[in-house]
C-alpha cells in the first residue's frame, strides 16, 4: 500500500492528511450514478503516490489563485469606502455609514457565495477562503443591525396605564422595543444570529398522518389511539418509517426555529398532518386583536363583498397570536423538560419559551449558544413587561415553571444585562470543536455585542502582529483589509478609538495594497491617515516604487488626478518622492573616499540603478513651478555621479536634462540668470565639466589616429593638424572656464538657494568634487598641452605655466591635489615639462 500524502491545504503552517475514505469523497461527485469503484479510487490514488499529479503544487497553485481572487475584493471595498471621505450633516452622515457597512456585508457576501459554489466542485475552492468570507459577512451584518439600533433617533414615548390597559401584547413588544435599548439590543443579536445561521434541508412533507402506524394499529386487536399523547401514554412506539419522520419533523422544526422562521415551522407541521403541532408553535405569535386601520381602509376600496358574502375580517378574525400567553410559555416548559420527547421537539419548545438547558443540549457551534442565550435573555425581558403591564389589570397569570415544577426565576433587566459579560465564558467552555479562523471572528463578535470598540481594536492589532510571526498570508490579508475598514468606520463615526493605533493599521494596509499593486486605490487610504508627514511619506514611498520605463502620463496620473479628489499635498509628495530615491540609493552604496575614486568612460553602458536615479526627476515636472527644486535635485545627482567617479551617468544625466521637454528650456541658462546665484549656475559648471571631458575625449580619439605615413600622408597630416590644434584649443578654453570660474574654486558665495533643508551637506559635496576633479583637469591639460608641443608653439611652456597656477595663493589648488593624493603624480608631470624645455631651449623654465 502505498504511503498517505500530505496536502498543503490550509496556506499556513497546516497540513491535512487524506486518506483513501476522504479522496473517494472528493472524486465521488464527479461521477454520474455514483459509477466509481474501489478499484477506481485506489488507482487514482495510487496515480498521486507515484508522482503524475503532484497534490502540494495543485492545492498551493489554488491557493496562490485564491488570494489573487481576493486581492480583486480590496478594490471592491474601496468603491463604498470613498464616501467616508464625503463631508455632511449628522442626518446624512449616518446614512452614508449604514450604506457603506451595507456595502461591506454584500461584497463579502457575494465573495462567500462564489468559494461556496467552487468549493462543490473537484478538490473545491480553499474552505478557509470561504469560512473566513462566511465570517466576515456575518460580522460586518452584526455591525450594521447594531449600529441601527444604537444610534436611533425616534425612541418613543412609554404607553401610560390607561393605554397599557387595553393595549395588545404585540402592542406592548413595540413599546418594549422602543423604549428599552437594552431588550432592542438583545433582540437585535438574536435576529442577527438567527439570520446568519446556515441553511439547512427540511424533512420532506408527507401529507398523510402516520400511515404506517395507522395501518399497523388496524391490523392489531389493541385500541386504537393515535391522538398526539396517545404513543406515550400507552407507551407503544411508532412504527420505524414513522417514528423516523416523526424525529426528523421535530429537527426540522427546531432549525426553523432556530432561524427566527416560526411561522415556516408551524407550516411544515400543517402540511405534515401534524395540526396540534401547528398550533401549539403558533401560540408564539403575540396578541394582537386588529389589523391595522389602513389595512381595513385599502380592503374597503374595493368591492367589499363577492358573491352575497362579506370580504371583510370579522373581529374574531383580526384577532391573531395566544391570549395567555404566561400559560402558553409554562406549557413550552414543561415540554421542554418532558425527557419521554425526543430531544430536538424539547429544544424546540425550550425556544419558543427561553428555556436554556434543554434547548443547548441540541446545539453545535458558538453561534447556537449565543443564540440560546439571548433568545433567553428576550423571552424573558418581554415576559416580565407583559406581566408587569398587566398586574393592575389582570392579576398575575400562571407563573412560568421551570424543570422541576417551580416557578422559574425572572431577573431583572440590570441584573439580565450584567450576566452577559460572563455568558461568553460559559459558551467557551460549552463548545467543542471551534476553527481557529472562526474564532477570530467569533472574539471580535463578541466585543462588539458588549459594545467595547477599543477592546476590538487592540484585539484585532494583536491577531496581526501573530499573524505575521506566523507567516499565514492567507488570513493576515483578511484580517487587515477587515480591521482598516472597521477602524475607519469608527474614525468616521467619531467613536473613541486609538489614533495611534489607526494611523499605524492605516500604513499597514496602504503598504500591503502597494505589495499587491492596488494602484488605483491607494491615494484613498492613504488620504485617511490624520498625519500630513505620514501621508507624504507613504505616498512618496509608493511612487518610489515605479519603474524607471514608466511613462510621463502615468506619473502625472498617479501624482494628480488620483490624488487631487482626496487632496493630497501633490508638490511636497513629488518632492519627497525623489528625495527618497536619492536616500534610498545613498543608503545602499558607501562614497568611496576622494582619493580611491576612479573615473569611467563616458561611453561605458549605464547601470539599471543610475538610469532610474536619472528618470526620477520627471516626477519633478507634473506642476511647473516645481522646475526649481527639480534643478536642485539634479545638481545633487550629479554631486552624487562624480563623487563615484561614474562620468558614464553624469553624461546620461545631463543629456536627459537638455532633451527633456520641460528641462531643456531650464537649462539653458542666460548670463541674468547665471547672476542671480541660481541652482543654473551650479548646473552651469556641471555643464562646463562635461564640456571639457567631451572635449578631451574628442581630442584623444583624434590624437590616437596619427595618420600613418604613406602615399597621401602630407595632406592627412596636415588636415589632422589643424583638427589637433582646433581641438587642443577647445580643450584649454574649457578648462580656463571652469578652473577661473567661482564653480571651480573652494568655498563659493553661497546661492540664495543653500538654505533649503534639501542641500544639506551640498558645500561638503561641492569641496569632493572638487578635489578629485580639478586635479584630474589639470592632469588632462598638461597631457594635451605636452603632447602637442611640437605642433602648437608655446604648449610646453603653457604644460610647465600649470605649476603656477596649481600653486596660487589665492586659488589654492594645492589642497586639491593634497587631498586626491595626486601632487607626485603632477610633480612628475612638471618634471618632464622642465626636461623637455632643457632639451629644446637649455632653460628649465620658461
Amino acid at each position: 500500500s502505498a504511503p498517505t500524502p500530505a496536502i498543503f491545504a490550509s496556506g499556513g503552517d497546516r497540513t491535512d492528511y487524506v486518506s483513501i475514505t476522504g479522496l473517494e469523497q472528493l472524486v465521488y461527485p464527479l461521477l454520474p450514478l455514483r459509477q466509481l469503484t474501489i478499484l477506481s479510487v485506489y488507482f487514482f490514488y495510487w496515480f498521486i503516490c507515484r508522482g503524475s499529479i503532484q497534490p502540494e503544487s495543485i492545492i498551493q497553485d489554488e491557493i496562490e489563485d485564491e488570494i489573487n481572487d481576493i486581492n480583486e475584493s480590496f478594490d471592491r471595498f474601496a468603491e463604498p469606502t470613498s464616501n467616508l471621505k464625503r463631508e455632511v450633516d449628522d442626518e446624512e452622515l449616518d446614512n452614508i455609514i449604514c450604506n457603506v457597512l451595507l456595502h461591506y456585508e454584500k461584497i463579502s457576501d457575494r465573495w462567500f457565495k462564489v468559494y461556496q459554489e467552487e468549493g462543490k466542485g473537484f478538490f473545491g475552492a480553499n474552505m478557509r477562503v470561504t469560512k473566513l468570507w462566511e465570517s466576515e459577512r456575518n460580522t460586518w451584518k452584526l455591525i450594521r443591525m447594531l449600529k441601527m439600533t444604537r444610534n436611533r433617533s425616534d425612541q418613543q414615548l412609554a404607553l401610560n396605564d390607561a393605554e397599557r390597559e387595553y393595549a395588545s401584547d404585540a402592542e406592548l413588544f413595540k413599546e418594549l422595543l422602543d423604549t428599552e435599548p437594552a431588550f432592542a439590543e438583545a433582540y437585535i443579536v438574536r435576529l442577527w444570529l438567527q439570520e446568519i445561521a446556515p441553511e439547512f434541508e427540511p424533512v420532506e412533507v408527507i401529507p398523510t398522518y402516520l400511515p404506517n402506524t395507522l395501518e399497523l394499529a388496524q391490523q392489531s386487536s389493541g385500541p386504537l389511539e393515535l391522538d398526539p399523547d396517545g404513543p406515550i401514554r400507552l407507551g407503544q412506539p411508532l412504527a420505524d418509517p414513522d417514528d423516523e419522520y416523526d424525529r426528523a419533523l421535530v429537527k426540522s422544526v427546531f432549525e426553523y426555529i432556530r432561524r427566527g422562521q416560526v411561522h415556516y415551522a408551524s407550516d411544515l407541521c400543517e402540511k405534515s398532518g401534524h395540526y396540534w403541532r401547528a398550533a401549539s408553535i403558533g401560540g408564539h405569535n403575540l396578541y394582537d386583536d386588529s389589523i391595522a386601520d389602513n389595512d381595513l381602509q385599502a380592503m374597503d376600496s374595493v368591492d367589499s363583498e363577492v358573491d352575497g358574502f362579506d370580504m371583510l375580517p370579522n373581529e374574531d378574525e383580526r384577532k391573531i397570536g395566544a391570549v395567555n400567553r404566561s400559560l402558553w410559555r409554562s406549557v413550552c416548559f414543561k415540554l421542554a423538560a418532558d425527557n419521554k420527547l425526543d430531544h430536538y421537539e424539547r429544544a424546540a419548545y425550550g425556544a419558543l419559551c427561553g428555556d436554556l438547558d434543554n434547548t443547548m443540549r441540541v446545539c453545535n457551534t458558538w453561534e447556537d449558544y449565543v443564540w440560546v442565550f439571548y433568545n433567553a435573555i428576550v423571552e424573558d425581558k418581554l415576559e416580565q413587561h407583559l406581566r408587569s403591564a398587566r398586574k393592575n389589570v389582570q392579576g398575575t397569570d400562571d407563573e412560568p415553571l421551570d424543570a422541576s415544577g417551580s416557578t422559574q426565576k425572572m431577573h431583572e433587566p440590570s441584573v439580565v444585562f450584567q450576566l452577559i459579560e460572563n455568558l461568553f465564558t460559559r459558551i467557551q467552555s460549552l463548545s467543542t470543536t471551534r476553527d481557529p479562523d472562526q474564532v477570530t471572528f467569533q472574539e471580535v463578535q463578541k466585543l462588539l455585542i458588549l459594545n467595547k470598540s477599543k477592546d476590538v481594536v487592540a484585539y484585532l492589532c494583536n491577531e496581526l502582529d501573530e499573524l505575521k510571526k506566523n507567516e499565514d498570508p492567507l488570513k493576515f490579508q483578511h484580517l487587515l483589509r477587515f480591521t482598516t475598514h472597521y477602524v475607519l468606520y469608527l474614525k468616521k463615526l467619531r467613536a473613541d478609538a486609538d489614533k495611534e493605533q489607526t494611523k499605524l493599521i492605516l500604513k499597514d494596509y496602504v503598504k500591503f495594497l502597494i505589495t499587491l499593486q492596488r494602484n488605483d486605490i491607494i491615494a484613498l487610504y492613504t488620504s485617511m491617515i490624520d498625519d500630513e508627514s505620514e501621508i507624504i511619506d507613504l505616498y512618496a514611498y509608493f511612487l518610489s516604487r515605479f519603474n524607471a520605463d514608466v511613462e510621463r502620463y502615468v506619473r502625472v496620473r498617479y501624482l494628480s488626478l488620483l490624488t487631487e479628489p482626496y487632496g493630497l499635498p501633490m508638490t511636497r509628495i513629488a518632492r519627497r518622492t525623489v528625495q527618497m530615491i536619492l536616500e534610498e540609493a545613498q543608503a545602499k552604496e558607501e562614497m568611496p573616499p576622494v582619493e580611491q575614486v576612479r573615473l569611467s568612460e563616458l561611453g561605458e553602458p549605464l547601470t539599471p540603478d543610475d538610469h532610474f536615479l536619472i528618470v526620477s526627476l520627471d516626477w519633478l515636472t507634473v506642476e511647473p513651478e516645481q522646475l526649481m527644486e527639480g534643478m536642485i535635485f539634479a545638481n545633487a545627482l550629479c554631486r552624487r555621479f562624480l563623487l563615484f567617479g561614474r562620468l558614464n551617468a553624469f553624461k546620461e544625466l545631463m543629456r536627459f536634462l537638455q532633451k527633456h521637454p520641460q528641462y531643456s528650456p531650464m537649462v539653458m541658462a542666460s548670463e541674468s540668470q547665471l547672476q542671480e546665484r541660481t541652482p543654473y549656475y551650479e548646473f552651469a559648471g556641471y555643464s562646463s565639466l562635461l564640456e571639457f571631458f567631451e572635449a578631451y575625449d574628442k581630442w584623444h580619439d583624434t590624437w590616437t589616429r596619427r595618420p600613418a605615413t604613406g602615399r597621401s600622408y602630407q595632406q592627412e597630416a596636415g588636415e589632422w593638424k589643424l583638427t589637433i590644434e582646433h581641438e587642443t584649443a577647445e580643450v584649454e578654453k574649457y578648462f580656463r572656464r571652469i578652473m577661473y570660474s567661482v564653480w571651480g574654486q573652494k568655498n563659493p558665495q553661497k546661492t540664495r538657494t543653500d538654505v533649503d533643508s534639501m542641500e544639506t551637506g551640498k558645500e561638503n559635496e561641492l569641496n569632493d568634487v572638487r578635489y578629485i576633479y580639478i586635479p584630474e583637469l589639470v592632469i588632462r591639460m598638461h597631457r594635451v598641452l605636452y603632447e602637442t608641443r611640437h605642433i602648437t608653439g608655446g604648449n610646453l611652456a603653457k604644460s610647465l605655466n600649470l605649476a603656477n597656477v596649481v600653486a596660487d595663493e589665492e586659488l589654492k589648488f594645492y589642497e586639491h591635489f593634497q587631498a586626491s593624493k595626486k601632487m607626485t603624480l603632477f610633480l612628475k608631470l612638471i618634471r618632464d615639462s622642465s626636461l623637455a624645455l632643457i632639451e629644446d631651449s637649455g632653460k628649465a623654465f620658461a
